[in-house]
This record gives structure tokens, sequence and C-alpha cells, in this order.
């Protein structure tokens, strides 16, 4: 479907590029704030990916899937804008591994409503290392392959899954204190 609309794009119906801005926003935004850590400079990163994308699809070969091409273009932009306002990001030191009963965690966060998971997912995704929090949001919310992940960031296949385990443990770290701060905050 997605070759058919590229093909009416490139035809010259370019309202149908609209059909991969609404289908592909949330997460390019998604990928580019877990990377820059600031939202407004997300957004003009997502407008500037898009128009790039949209230029450029002619030279779209279609050998993998359009998302894969796209998003790489959303991690170089984020990259060519970091490092023009040399931004910096948090990162976690090794004494901040904790060690948990993944059970327990699951089973606390499935408890809670959806929007309330959503919202601390994300904070706990915005707490990891921008490279941790890029490739959790590509392998788990996107459910993109380690193959995907490595042609959208560049990355070699083994630091794409050391960086993996990781930010799974990070992120577990992580979560268990905005848990325990939730539990506060409920109480």
């Amino acid at each position: 479907m997605e070759n058919k609309i590229i093909q009416k794009v490139l035809d010259g119906d370019i309202d149908a590029f609209r059909y991969f801005v609404d289908r592909y926003k949330d997460m390019a935004f998604s990928i580019a704030m877990s990377m820059s850590r600031d939202a407004s400079l997300s957004e003009e990163i997502v407008q500037d990916a898009f128009l790039k994308a949209f230029k450029k699809l002619s030279q779209f070969e279609q050998k993998s899937k359009f998302s894969t091409w796209f998003y790489t273009i959303v991690v170089n932009e984020t990259r060519t804008q970091l490092r023009k306002k040399k931004l910096t990001t948090l990162s976690l030191s090794a004494e901040d591994f904790i060690e948990t009963d993944i059970t327990e965690v699951n089973q606390t966060i499935s408890g809670l409503h959806q929007q309330d998971q959503k919202r601390i997912i994300n904070r706990t995704l915005g707490k990891l290392s921008s490279n941790e929090s890029l490739l959790m949001r590509l392998f788990y919310l996107n459910e993109n392959s380690i193959e995907e992940i490595r042609k959208i960031t560049g990355l070699n296949v083994p630091n794409i899954k050391t960086t993996l385990y990781r930010a799974r443990k990070n992120f577990y770290a992580v979560l268990i204190k905005e848990m325990q701060e939730e539990a506060v905050v409920l109480l």
C-alpha cells in the first residue's frame, strides 16, 4: 500500500504525502525527543525530517520499509541538530544500576490505568541516556527488529544488543524509583 502512495506522490499528488505524516509523526517525535530531550527542538527536527523525506522520496529505493528509511532520516537529523546546538544528555552511571524483580515491576505497572502507564513509561524513558531511550523506543514501542534498528541508527548489531541490555537494566532501575515516587504521590 505504501508503495502505491509513494508512486502517487512521485506522480505529483503531494497531498498523498499526508498519509506518511499522519502515520509516522508520533514515533518520529518520540525518537527525536528521546535523543534531544527538547520538545520544541524535536518538533523542528520532525518537520525537517518530513521535508527531507518528501524532497528525497524519489531516492527511496523501497528495499526496506518506508518507516525504516524515514526513521533513519529522523535519527540523522536529530544528530545534526544536536551537533549544531551542542546539547548534553543525561547518562546514568554504573552506580545507578539496581537489581530488581522484573515480575514485581510488571505487576505493579500493569495495575495502573493505561494513561498512567504511558506517562510513567515516557518519564522513565526520558531519564535514560539518549541512545538507550532511542533503542528502547524503536525495539519495544515501535517493534523494530535489530536489523531495522541497525539500518535506522547506523550502529552495529553487537552494540545494539549491548545497549538494549543495559537500557533494560537502567529502565527497570529508574522505573522502580518512578513507581515509588508515584506511590508516595498517590498516598
